[in-house]
């Protein structure tokens, strides 16, 4: 096998989900024309990590899971039989535990990828030490420790490996395990960024935008959120499409608000869906329920909320008084502020039917602190 094999892959690797497109052809062609099986494997392997992280296709993501579940069986082999000092190695328990910690043809298991991750990153390969750190910073496969996330980052970070330079940098930035420290931060932000990684242009931005360990510069946050978006880093897009919405940086475009607005929603964050559905209620009130029903899902309390105003006056929904009361009850659940006085209101609005009629005579039921009306109680728990 050529000592080269596993340096020339991650490379490869690194363009390839930093935003070169063409280096998945190059990959393709490598995968079919290595012979040796451990070098077939590392290729696949790292093919497999850069179709997941893609931003540019979807569907690149299941490719990936189809691969990578594929290549288990033989990655499991080949670390079981492999020696410990070959160079291939640390690639190849790398990506099991990489398997192991996304349940990629194989049940999750964090404490073996944790182990995996250790073996790997023990023989000093970056990417294994940067998800050695992810595990100790969120606690998936030990106790959390973010001081050793960080520490673990740093290793990862001082091999130039864009991904822990990025985590390294909001170790820094939130106070996470270490000191805060946004001039730092915004340091290892731009050497992620300069990668083309785009999660760093999209912080390197921010701190521009906020002047956060660098000076407030609009024009520079623009470059740095335009680049990300490019990438399809839903947050940028997010940030840019708001930008353009309310003239921050450049000329207020809502056309171009609508775009970016829209690819980030599609990308299935619930903040940025129920953000497009507060921008598209003014342009089409049937899409904005749209929006706000994909984020209800994922049980975002604004959405909920919003959700229930549109049943509540009939935007893009027809008038419903028992789904706005469902959805401003599962608002104040998630205690969204105004859910309550959105129940109030209601009951307000049948308190006074009720007074100003002559054959209404409705008793009614406490509900957290709301006379509502008995007949809405018992539809509403119905459904």
């Amino acid at each position: 096998m050529s000592t080269s094999v596993g340096d020339e892959a991650y490379y490869l690797y690194c363009r390839s989900r930093y935003g070169d497109l063409e280096s998945f052809v190059q990959f393709e062609k490598m995968c079919t024309e290595t012979v040796d099986t451990k070098s077939q494997l590392i290729w696949r392997g790292y093919l497999g990590n850069a179709l997941f992280y893609s931003q540019h296709n979807r569907q690149d993501a299941e490719k990936a899971k189809e691969l990578c579940q594929s290549l288990f069986p033989a990655l499991k082999a080949a670390v079981d039989a492999e020696e410990g000092d070959s160079e291939a190695c640390p690639h190849l328990q790398y990506f099991l535990a990489w398997c192991y910690h996304n349940s990629l043809g194989v049940t999750r298991n964090n404490e073996e990828a944790v182990r995996l991750f250790r073996l790997a990153s023990n023989k000093g390969l970056a990417i294994a030490q940067s998800n050695l750190g992810i595990c100790y910073d969120d606690g998936e496969g030990v106790p959390q420790d973010r001081a050793e996330g960080a520490r673990l980052y740093r290793l990862g970070a001082n091999r130039g490996h864009a991904p822990a330079q990025y985590n390294l940098g909001l170790s820094f930035y939130y106070g996470n395990g270490l000191s805060q420290n946004e001039i730092e931060a915004a340091k290892l932000f731009r050497l992620a960024a300069d990668q083309g990684f785009s999660p760093g242009q999209c912080m390197l931005g921010e701190c521009y935008d906020k002047g956060l360990g660098v000076e407030h510069d609009m024009l520079e946050a623009i470059k740095w959120y335009r680049l990300a978006a490019a990438q399809g880093h839903a947050d940028a897009q997010l940030t840019l499409g708001q930008c353009y919405q309310y003239g921050d940086g450049v000329p207020s475009d809502w056309d171009v608000a609508n775009r970016l607005l829209h690819s980030a929603a599609e990308q299935g964050s619930d903040y940025a869906q129920c953000y497009y559905g507060d921008f598209s209620r003014l342009l089409d009130s049937e899409e904005s329920v749209k929006w706000y029903r994909l984020a209800a899902a994922q049980d975002y309390p604004k959405a909920l909320l919003e959700l229930g105003r549109c049943y509540a006056h009939g935007t893009g929904v027809d008038v419903d008084v028992i789904e706005a009361v469902k959805w401003f009850t599962r608002a104040a659940d998630k205690n969204q502020s105004n859910a309550l006085e959105e129940l109030a209101a209601i009951n307000d609005a049948y308190v006074e039917a009720v007074s100003n009629s002559d054959f209404l005579d409705v008793s009614c039921v406490d509900v957290r602190g709301l006379m509502l009306p008995t007949f809405i109680i018992i539809l509403y728990v119905c459904v």
